[in-house]
């Protein structure tokens, strides 16, 4: 993911991954599902509405948004909090975390498509360049799963429908461990599909490349994605 910008980008810039598919899967899902699939056992989902003022999980709905909105001068509405429970995901998250030299929890972003967030919620992230898995928009920063620590950074990756105006963005917990500050890269005259795994930091569990906003955590484990937030663009007559 990329830190910075406009949030009105459409194509991100073309040196930093955000979403890691298949290769046999580049079309993703331009809306959320009619017909969702079966949960697997252990995983559950709540979804909170911007109208269930009444509902018991609205407090849940409400501080999310807060987290969600910060920094986007009112040009995004959250219509929807997805509330994800992944017992096997957590117990991984959390064996990992004993792991770690430093243990620092934090909250980042992800954007991809409704299709993808959905996914990552239940088998969670994959590393592009490992086990047939592209990296979508090359990995300039080196091998492993990109964040970002705003949203609006998660926004310019997140794939767009209704024509531009509604979108979905993963929340994670994140464990950053020993944080290594990567000298800056310069990616000029760098392709969207560019890769480069000889980047990766040798030190650190998590890096950002000199990157504003963006954080590279080194293995999956790292991140438990705990909410989809389905955003829509605030109509320009609304807008603060």
């Amino acid at each position: 993911l990329w830190g910075g910008g406009t949030m009105t980008a459409v194509d991100p810039p073309p040196f930093a991954s955000a979403d890691v598919r298949s290769s046999k899967d580049q079309q993703g899902c331009s809306s959320p599902p009619q017909e969702e699939e079966a949960l697997p056992p252990g995983v559950s989902v709540r979804r909170i509405k911007k109208e269930d003022a009444d509902s018991p999980d609205f407090d849940e709905f409400q501080r999310v948004s807060r987290i969600a909105l910060d920094g986007l001068g009112g040009r995004w509405e959250v219509q929807m909090v997805e509330v994800w429970d992944n017992e096997a995901a957590r117990r991984i998250f959390e064996a990992k975390q004993e792991e770690l030299p430093i243990k620092n929890e934090t909250l980042v972003f992800h954007g991809s498509s409704h299709e993808g967030t959905r996914r990552i919620a239940i088998e969670g992230f994959r590393i592009g360049g490992e086990a047939g898995w592209d990296a979508k928009h090359g990995a300039a920063l080196g091998k492993g799963v990109y964040t970002g620590s705003h949203p609006s950074t998660a926004l310019m990756y997140s794939q767009r429908s209704d024509a531009g105006e509604s979108c979905s963005v993963l929340l994670c917990r994140a464990q950053p461990g020993l944080e290594w500050d990567a000298p800056q890269i310069s990616t000029r005259g760098r392709s969207s599909a560019q890769s480069d795994w000889d980047r990766t930091p040798l030190f650190g569990d998590s890096w950002s490349g000199g990157l504003q906003g963006v954080r590279v955590f080194r293995t999956a484990q790292q991140l438990l994605p705990t909410h989809v937030i389905h955003y829509t663009r605030t109509p320009s007559s609304r807008r603060r």
